[in-house]
């Protein structure tokens, strides 16, 4: 047998496992689908949990946390600098805000090692980085990049309206549902209460509180043919509180479930008749697509969300789910007592959404952006 060496290609990123959020998601499936024709290395924070878990690449724990806090990129931009030579013949992909800071910082010395330099942009990094002292560094990194993924149309227009010349290197790289999430069958269930969910970190941006809001503007009639559950990690207490506070105060049909194993979030969506998540914008922190939107429609679930960041490259109006203007409360109500009164409506939503959620796929993006 001939034996063909695979090609180096690193990421660098501060999210990975066992960090919950889409991009550490992104990033794990990214690297999973690479590593069938790339050797992939895996630069993270050093985790316990990373060492009990077997990936079909290696990763290289570094030595701190992986916080925001510019010592962390520092120290990335150290340990790239004392790799270089290894990172200068393959290829470097910087999935996140980590990556792209610690090599902003290294061009500050002209360096930016790599033999081809691929960034990911998930939109909240544009927000940030095309302000202030950031700004010409950020567009030095971009001119340098080979390629530059966008996980949606909306991230795209972001960094055109920024930076034109890298329209030929843009690439949309949306990403998929998690591939270890197996093939539901939908099951039919019998007419009685409405089952909405919400699977996100507990945080201000992802809105939880907006659903709430809605649900409490509901005719009483209604209000008592659904429940509520809301699935995900606590990133802000105080929002935890507030969130428990405002559904005692209204007396809502509301279960708090903050840490579920993959066997139970999966029956959680098998249970479920409608997906919502109300994520907003909020300075620059922003829904670039939502993952969570696609493995809803995976289990056949109609999704309602506000029309905020790339979330329409998720969600179709009218098709696979329904879209809110950011705000508007009265019209998120409307919204969900329509399709609580109308169970044909949400199985065409949730047929439509299962169907539209077969053309996302990792080995697409792996194909685009490498």
């Amino acid at each position: 047998k001939s034996l063909v060496k695979k090609r180096k290609l690193f990421f660098l990123t501060h999210e990975f496992f066992p960090y919950l959020g889409g991009i550490s998601t992104y990033v794990e499936e990214t690297a999973t689908q690479a590593s069938k024709d790339f050797s992939v290395t895996v630069w993270a924070p050093a985790h316990r949990s990373i060492r009990e878990k077997k990936f079909p690449f290696q990763v290289q724990e570094l030595p701190w946390k992986g916080t925001r806090l510019l010592k962390d990129y520092a120290r990335l931009a150290l340990k790239v600098n004392k790799e270089k030579e290894q990172l200068e013949g393959a290829i470097v992909c910087l999935p996140e805000i980590g990556g792209i800071l610690s090599y902003m910082l290294l061009g500050l010395f002209g360096m930016y090692p790599a033999q081809k330099l691929v960034l990911v942009l998930h939109g909240g990094e544009i927000l940030k980085l095309s302000k202030g002292v950031f700004r010409k560094h950020f567009l030095q990194l971009l001119d340098r990049a080979d390629r530059i993924g966008v996980v949606s149309s909306y991230v795209e227009s972001l960094l055109l309206s920024l930076a034109p010349f890298t329209k030929e290197k843009i690439r949309l790289v949306p990403g998929s549902f998690r591939s270890g999430t197996p093939t539901p069958i939908r099951r039919r269930r019998e007419e009685g209460v409405v089952r909405l969910l919400t699977v996100a970190r507990i945080h201000e941006r992802k809105g939880q509180l907006e659903v709430l809001k809605a649900l409490s503007k509901l005719p009483p009639s209604v209000l008592k043919r659904c429940s509520y559950t809301l699935v995900g990690p606590v990133v802000s207490r105080s929002y935890s509180r507030a969130l428990e506070k405002w559904a005692g105060q209204h007396n809502l049909p509301v279960a708090f479930k903050k840490a579920l194993s993959e066997e139970e979030l999966q029956d959680e969506y098998a249970q479920s008749d409608i997906f919502i998540l109300a994520s907003m914008t909020k300075k620059s922190s922003v829904e670039g697509l939502g993952l969570v939107f696609l493995e809803a429609a995976l289990h056949h679930l109609p999704s309602i969300a506000y029309d905020s960041g790339g979330v329409k490259d998720a969600v179709t109006h009218e098709k696979t789910g329904l879209l809110v203007r950011e705000g508007d409360l009265d019209a998120l109500s409307a919204c969900i007592k329509r399709l609580i009164e109308k169970r044909e409506l949400r199985e065409f939503y949730g047929k439509n959404a299962f169907e539209a959620c077969k053309r996302f796929s990792w080995e697409k993006n792996v194909s685009e952006l490498f």
